[in-house]
């Protein structure tokens, strides 16, 4: 299937689908995708599994600073890092130190 470069490809429910290849690139998630979503009345709230350096939270937040922002990682380094990272973006962010691998 092919899909528009400047639209991201859409879910059934008519939202747009942003992935994450296996280089860790971001697929289809490009400003304009970022575009479709609706800040008009709350704030997007944003769960990311496996934050890391923050790099994904970097992008989006730039593109939608009133997102609230969840990241959850097993290290304490990688949130050290995110919060280097990000700066002034982290006040919208909520850094949680878990495992979710595994049962605590």
């Amino acid at each position: 299937m092919e899909h528009d470069r400047a639209r991201p490809p859409m879910r059934a429910n008519g939202h747009p689908q942003q992935c994450l290849n296996a280089h860790g690139e971001f697929s289809f998630l490009k400003s304009s995708s970022l575009s479709y979503v609706s800040v008009e009345h709350t704030p997007p709230r944003i769960l990311d599994l496996g934050s890391g350096p923050g790099f994904l939270a970097q992008y989006i937040l730039e593109a939608i600073p009133s997102a609230q922002y969840t990241m959850l990682d097993f290290s304490q380094a990688m949130h050290d890092l995110a919060r280097e990272r990000l700066g002034p973006l982290m006040k919208n962010v909520r850094p949680v130190l878990a495992d979710f691998k595994h049962d605590s």
